[in-house]
């Protein structure tokens, strides 16, 4: 089973680490993990996250994110606005308060 944990800083950091023996088991059954912290900034403080750092992936900057925004407006300005327009449709809409 492929599974995608998405941590607030595991592996980089100082918290989370319970959820380490976790993870190391269902490495253990076999099963295909991947590690998506949202904030990577910090150093690696924990001698246990060793194996996870492969597993990890670092989620882009937002310079790099407009940067690729932009290259594909480039490229395609009516593909993207497109997948924009359908990326904002599956957006739940918030009600305004009573």
């Amino acid at each position: 089973m492929k599974i995608v944990y998405v941590t607030q800083r595991l592996p980089f950091g100082d918290g989370e680490t319970f959820v380490v023996p976790e993870v190391e088991a269902l490495l253990a059954a076999g099963h295909e993990l991947m590690i998506v912290p949202r904030c990577s900034r910090d150093a690696v403080v924990h001698d246990n996250v060793g194996a996870l750092l492969p597993r990890t992936r670092v989620l882009p900057g937002a310079g790099s994110v407009v940067a690729a925004v932009a290259g594909a407006l480039a490229r395609s300005p009516r593909r993207t606005a497109g997948a924009f327009w359908r990326l904002r449709r599956t957006r739940p809409r918030r009600e305004s308060p009573p």
